[in-house]
């Protein structure tokens, strides 16, 4: 049984390194689904043992293969781009673990630990001093998928003395370490910093505080592109736009604006894909008009946001900001961050992946259970 596994674990990464995701994108539509799931299958493997050291062939695997291919363009998690995701289910005795490798465009994009139980069967042993842990998984990364740009990257991490919260901008990037003790993870990320503008994030991990394990892993440096950088509007210039826009539900309502902020970055449009493409990034005025006081009987209306494209002055998108009165906590504000619609899109994926691997938890085992 372990000669069997052994072989196919070779063989896995064999095939990992001729066609990791990162190399055959561009040839992926001519692939059919069935050899689509093979190869990332086996790119997912290979980032699970030579990457972040999990001992899979210790485990009990078994895995579920889910895409948005064949779905119709409004069905797609991303319109224009086709998603895919590789669920796994590891199971050792007391020893479960719940992972989600997810692709698109055939490249790997995100990688999630959605449930750990028991202490992790691992290949590496990790160290006490994570920074050193985070520095060694993007080496390894670099290595196993060819991915070069790494190496912009990495000198930030060398750079880390100590575990605390802090931002570093230079050399086109905006590098943030998070440090969450109530959670017990760090984090890491990476954002592009063109004319002073920063994207959303396009590269970022978390390692768990407690036992050093992979938490999450997200790799965009391939995927989001700069469509215009060129500020035309200036901020008075967006305020004014916003404040016109604004004019007559503002007038309807009563209210009273007190207080205005201005925020410039770089924007995905996810609403009429300027560009054509949701991951084309533009630059945007997000202007927040605060009220004097609460409005509404059911909503709490607090104010009114706008934002603006700061190279062509359009207004793409307006509304009030609130929050429910049942629940004060829950603002109701869907611009905010500039990735924001991309990672609740994420999670939304994430949470359809848990129901289904909860409603059939042995799914396509005769396929990854080898040993």
């Amino acid at each position: 049984m372990k000669r069997k596994s052994l072989i196919f674990m070779m063989v896995l990464a064999l095939l990992s390194v001729l066609v990791y995701p990162q190399s055959w994108a561009q040839s992926i539509e001519e692939m059919s689904i069935e050899e689509i799931e093979a190869v990332e299958r086996n790119s997912a493997f290979t980032f699970l043992r030579d990457v972040i050291g999990i001992d899979i062939e210790a485990y009990n695997m078994s895995y579920k293969f889910v895409t948005d291919r064949n779905s119709r363009p409004e069905l797609k998690v991303f319109p224009k781009h086709a998603t895919d995701a590789i669920l796994l289910l590891l199971k050792e005795e007391n020893n479960v673990m719940e992972i989600s490798v997810e692709f698109v465009d055939g490249m790997l994009e995100w990688f999630w630990v959605l449930d750990c139980q028991g202490k992790p069967k691992m290949r590496f042993q990790h160290s006490s001093d994570l920074i050193n842990d985070a520095r060694i998984f993007l080496e390894r990364y670099e290595k196993v998928f060819n991915a070069s740009y790494c190496s912009k990257m990495l000198p930030f991490l060398k750079e880390i003395t100590t575990l605390e919260n802090s931002t570093v901008e230079k050399n086109g990037l905006a590098f943030k370490v998070c440090v969450d003790i109530e959670d017990n993870y760090i984090g890491f990320s990476w954002r592009h910093v063109v004319n002073g503008l920063k994207s959303p994030s396009i590269f970022s991990f978390s390692i768990s505080t407690k036992d050093g394990l992979l938490l999450h892993f997200y790799d965009g440096w391939n995927l989001w592109k700069i469509g215009s950088s060129e500020i035309k509007v200036s901020r008075d210039e967006a305020i004014n736009i916003a404040l016109k826009v604004a004019e007559s539900y503002i007038e309807g309502l009563g209210a009273k604006v007190v207080k205005i902020t201005a925020t410039l970055d770089l924007y995905n449009d996810e609403i009429t894909e300027r560009g054509g493409d949701l991951f084309i990034l533009f630059p945007r005025w997000f202007i927040e008009l605060y009220f004097d006081k609460t409005y509404g009987n059911g909503d709490k209306i607090t104010g009114y946001d706008v934002c603006v494209w700061a190279d062509t002055g359009e207004a793409f998108w307006h509304g009030p900001e609130a929050f429910y009165s049942s629940n004060p906590e829950l603002i109701q504000n869907p611009v905010g961050e500039p990735n924001i619609d991309i990672w609740t899109i994420a999670a939304l994926i994430i949470a359809t992946l848990i129901i289904t691997l909860l409603a059939t938890p042995i799914i396509a085992e005769k396929r990854a259970k080898n040993h």
